[in-house]
């Protein structure tokens, strides 16, 4: 899992403004940006931008994170003035971590982790930033570590994946989880993959699930009923070393997703799906 980490400084996009070339004598759209802050902010450590940005109940939320901090979630309105919003003690007062968030039916949902592994990973939602409710707990075979991963809405439901990792045997499954109301008691796993699923994507009504570090390269799978699943490739899009998957992107007509090929080649696979 990931994450891809900024050094705390966001910059706020005001306005675009027209541009004309002077070569073609077109006019052009370009941005403009405005620095909101820097390294001198009120902020505790760095700002940390995958799944751990959005937006919630009128406001703007960022994830921040630091070798001597908690967690922390800051929130703004107007993008220029900040407000601590909630850390992950003052969720669970046994957990310093979590990751990732998602707004689903009008409420946040994250995933609380605890760094020494002495709790499981739980899911939690809120309505309005304050109130928390724990709706799942992860939950695995003795003697596993057992752990959330990334958050997808798909067909009105909620999904996220749960790993297991048998350290003694070095023997990883994934577990897809889904509920229709987020509610304790509702979830149910639908699908059972051989290695770490890494990224999500919705194409052409389907759900799609890429897979890395498998044995015969990275998998890609799909399902139109989150249930039943079929196989895009299962061995790196025919080269095995292909072993790590990106994330998914969709452009023209194309769903494409980045593989990386730690044997010194990098490769991008286009699909129409």
């Amino acid at each position: 899992m990931k994450k891809s980490v900024l050094i705390v400084t966001i910059l706020l996009l005001l306005s675009l403004v027209a541009a004309t070339s002077a070569s073609a004598g077109l006019g052009t759209m370009l941005p403009t940006w405005e620095e909101v802050f820097d390294d001198d902010s009120p902020f505790p450590g760095w700002y940390e931008a995958d799944d751990t940005a959005l937006q919630f109940k009128g406001r703007v939320y960022f994830k921040f994170f630091g070798e001597d901090i908690v967690d922390q979630t800051w929130s703004t309105k107007d993008g220029k003035n900040w407000s601590l919003a909630w850390d992950a003690p003052s969720i669970d007062p046994e957990f310093e971590n979590f990751w990732p968030m998602i707004v689903f039916q009008n409420q946040l949902y994250l995933v609380l982790r605890d760094g020494d592994g002495e709790y499981a990973d739980r899911i939690v939602r809120t309505p309005n930033g304050k109130n928390w409710e724990t709706v799942a707990i992860a939950q695995g075979d003795e003697g596993l570590m057992v752990g959330f991963g990334r958050f997808m809405i798909f067909n009105g439901q909620l999904y996220i994946y749960v790993g297991n990792w048998d350290e003694e045997n070095n023997d990883f499954s994934e577990h897809l989880w889904r509920s229709a109301s987020g509610d304790p008691g509702s979830w149910e796993e639908v699908a059972q993959f051989s290695c770490g699923m890494r990224a999500f994507a919705t194409f052409r009504d389907a759900l799609y699930i890429g897979s890395d570090w498998c044995d015969l390269g990275v998998q890609i799978w799909r399902s139109f009923d989150g249930v039943n699943w079929e196989a895009v490739t299962t061995d790196g899009f025919e080269m095995p070393s292909n072993l790590t998957v990106g994330d998914f992107s969709e452009r023209g007509g194309y769903l494409y997703v980045g593989l990386a090929n730690p044997e010194g080649g990098r490769s991008g696979a286009p699909g129409t799906g």
